[in-house]
């Protein structure tokens, strides 16, 4: 269901080494270094100052590197309160991949050395906070886990924030990875009609629109 007053301004989407930001690709890294690699090199290359993303588990920087190409390193959420801008994110891991890395820090009796760096990210929505940490944001967070994408539920649980409480802006999407380090992330800012000017080249709101942006870099 199409929800009239409310539009996606914008998508960001790393998926495959590539940067994807409302359709065009804006950068990719050609040589398959892994993940990690991958994701500093996305860090680097963005000019970003924030050493604290050397800190962060794998998922909490891949999310965080897909919000600096959504809302451009922040410059997007200016017109807001920050007590008023929500994030709502889902995956079907949860935070297993890192599990599986603290895990290993305890499974042998004579070799147990448990690391609390990674057992604080043994929870999915400290992506959300390290997010909300780096753009000052306090508002609604919420994580789901479901085997596929579920744009439905995004987009139901999103056009409730924004019609029935004080929220402003949504970011949300699907941000994957699996201890194989099989990922892609996708996230999409919602907002309403009371920004025009990023209305002009904007997408309906609905999670039929959240499909076909989301398969059509598959």
């Amino acid at each position: 269901m199409a929800h009239s007053d409310l539009f996606i301004s914008r998508y960001s989407l790393i998926r495959e080494r590539k940067i994807i930001v409302n359709g065009k690709e804006i950068m990719e890294e050609k040589i398959d270094a892994g993940l990690p690699a991958f994701l500093s090199s996305v860090y680097k290359t963005s000019g970003l100052k924030y050493p604290k993303f050397y800190k962060m588990d794998l998922l909490s920087k891949l999310g965080f590197m897909t919000s600096t190409f959504l809302v451009e390193s922040g410059a997007l959420l200016k017109p807001y309160d920050p007590d008023k801008v929500a994030i709502v994110v889902s995956n079907s891991e949860s935070s297993l991949e890192t599990d599986h890395n603290y895990y290993n820090t305890i499974s042998e009796p004579d070799h147990y050395y448990p690391n609390p760096a990674l057992f604080v990210y043994t929870l999915p929505n400290l992506l959300i906070g390290e997010i909300s940490i780096k753009y000052a944001l306090k508002g609604e967070s919420t994580f789901f886990v479901s085997r596929q994408p579920d744009f439905e539920t995004l987009c139901t649980y999103c056009s409730w924030l924004l019609q029935n409480t004080d929220t402003q802006a949504v970011m949300t999407g699907w941000i994957d990875l699996d201890p194989l380090h099989n990922y892609e992330s996708i996230l999409f800012l919602i907002e309403k009609q009371d920004q025009p000017a990023r209305q002009e080249n904007a997408w309906p709101f609905t999670s039929n629109t959240m499909t076909t942006l989301y398969r059509a870099i598959n």
